[in-house]
């Protein structure tokens, strides 16, 4: 390559263009890892859940009911932990803390106030819909969660990579959760366990598919 003094005008634009599309590239890939490290996080938690909604009654009983739930709880504080560092040291690995990105305690914040919400949500759904029709998957706000989990990663990286792929799997997931509600489904306890988990891997899926696309434009 010649010496920057050497270079024309246009041999200098070009290596600008080179490198901003490395530069960009590089960006991609490391957008879709956080893609798929918060799609772990999030279906270790999910499921980790589903754990303990559907423990028998008699083990709820048990003695130690309040210590597995306290455990529980500490798991799912330690997966958004272990997601918000993965995160930060994604972007650190590749020189891009601080350039048009979110502060580091934005993965952690984002990941607290989408558990809160969910929580929240769930609760308000059943009662509004669930309870009241006696149809369709109980489960159903999990697929609700992950379409506003895809759609508020899709913005929070908006200024590092291409939005359009999180907005396209938060629209699918929403139209699952709407199938999901409509469904003409009596209530069934093993039907509601295997639709649980099957949302709980929707979202999953949801997130690594995004993070593979974002990975394969870069």
């Amino acid at each position: 390559m010649a010496s920057p003094s050497a270079m024309t005008p246009e041999q200098a634009l070009q290596t600008v263009a080179s490198v901003r599309a490395y530069r960009e590239g590089l960006t991609s890939r490391a957008a879709g890892i956080v893609w798929m490290v918060w799609g772990v996080t999030l279906g270790f938690m999910l499921l980790t859940s589903m754990v303990y909604d559907f423990a028998d009654e008699e083990v709820r009983q048990g003695p130690w009911w309040p210590a597995a739930i306290g455990v529980g709880i500490l798991a799912n504080l330690v997966g958004i932990a272990l997601g918000g560092v993965l995160t930060n040291a994604v972007w650190k690995a590749h020189a891009l803390e601080g350039e048009g990105l979110p502060p580091p305690w934005v993965a952690f914040a984002a990941a607290v106030v989408f558990i809160l919400a969910f929580i929240g949500l769930s609760v308000a759904l059943k009662a509004a819909l669930y309870n009241v029709v006696r149809m369709g998957f109980n489960y159903a706000p999990l697929l609700l969660f992950g379409s506003l989990a895809c759609a508020t990663m899709a913005w929070l990286l908006r200024g590092r990579s291409a939005a359009r792929p999180g907005l396209i799997a938060a629209g699918a997931v929403f139209v699952a959760f709407v199938v999901a509600y409509a469904v003409p489904l009596e209530w069934d306890y093993g039907m509601q366990m295997a639709g649980a988990v099957l949302f709980c891997l929707l979202d999953v899926l949801a997130f690594f598919a995004v993070g593979i696309r974002l990975s394969r434009l870069g």
